[in-house]
């Protein structure tokens, strides 16, 4: 019979079950893919923060440097502008990186610079070791702290004058090299020009005669 034969036909539902039946293994291999892939862009997630994070640390060494050298410089500009500065009682004064023997020309002038500030008066340090005054009357360029003291005090400003002091080198010249007159010597030898006085005896050198006539008595013998 027609509806006996229609009851008994499986439904539409029931074919497409059998002919797309859900694997286990399929599910599980899409997991693990799954996983695998999210593992991989994970990882490279990872390392991408990683640099970025280096990246953020160099930059942050960088800044905490620049405002250091920032404030280095800072502290350097009031220290110039004030000239000095103290620490633990201590008093540091700031100037240019001069040889020493200039910078310790150019501080004898302290004491001179000090009392020109109190009065008011303008002045200046060239290069190397001199001192510039700039007077109502007129403007002054000393030499040295020992001129420039002694005409300060002419002037009538409180300052205690410095001694002139010979320079070493000259000193030591003249011990070394005293000229000496040989008496009844007729030539006569002009003296050096500036000397201010007429000689009427050749002048030598006595000690670097006595080295001469030494070395041509007992002349040096190879050994």
């Amino acid at each position: 019979m027609v509806g006996d034969n229609e009851g008994n036909s499986p439904s539409h539902e029931e074919e497409d079950d059998e002919d797309d039946p859900v694997s286990l293994a399929s599910i599980l291999r899409e997991l693990k893919d799954f996983r695998h892939e999210n593992k991989e862009q994970f990882s490279e997630i990872q390392r991408n923060q990683q640099q970025t994070d280096a990246r953020v640390t160099q930059a942050e060494a960088r800044i905490d440097e620049v405002e250091t050298a920032l404030g280095e410089e800072e502290v350097i500009r009031i220290a110039w502008q004030k000239k000095q500065v103290m620490y633990k009682d201590t008093r540091f004064y700031v100037d240019h990186d001069y040889p020493p023997l200039i910078l310790k020309k150019r501080t004898e002038y302290n004491q001179a610079k000090r009392v020109l500030k109190e009065h008011n008066i303008k002045f200046q340090t060239p290069y190397p070791a001199k001192l510039r005054v700039f007077y109502n009357e007129e403007t002054r360029l000393y030499q040295s702290a020992a001129e420039a003291t002694v005409d300060m005090a002419a002037r009538g400003l409180p300052v205690t004058v410095i001694p002139s002091i010979v320079d070493p080198y000259q000193r030591e010249l003249q011990r070394l090299s005293p000229w000496q007159a040989i008496p009844g010597d007729r030539t006569s030898t002009p003296p050096p020009s500036g000397t201010g006085s007429t000689l009427t005896s050749r002048l030598i050198q006595r000690p670097f005669i006595e080295k001469l006539r030494e070395f041509r008595q007992n002349p040096p013998t190879d050994k």
